[in-house]
């Protein structure tokens, strides 16, 4: 899981015998956490809710709740490209694929 929360550049990771070690050779796949801008992590965490909840809540204005479901949205298509390993039922992970 690559976390994009200070950065989306991995230069060392990306370059690093592991990394290949592991995607060459051990077939891993990688998924990444996409960067969510910080006033939304901060909101988040000043209505202590999830961003499902979010996406509901009054608190946060329209193209904020937007933004949430755009970030959510990418962020389950990651997270379905390793369903099978993730996941026990792999079909209850292909609403996410669209």
């Amino acid at each position: 899981m690559k976390n994009e929360a200070h950065s989306d550049a991995f230069k060392i990771y990306d370059g690093s015998k592991t990394r290949r070690h592991l995607v060459d050779e051990l077939h891993a796949r990688e998924i990444t956490m996409p960067r969510m801008y910080d006033w939304l992590v901060t909101a988040l965490n000043e209505h202590n809710t999830p961003v499902t909840v979010a996406l509901t809540h009054p608190g946060f204005n329209l193209l904020d709740r937007q933004r949430l479901k755009s970030w959510q949205t990418r962020f389950y298509r990651q997270l379905y490209r390793a369903a099978d390993l993730l996941l026990t039922d792999v079909r209850a992970a292909e609403r996410f694929a669209a």
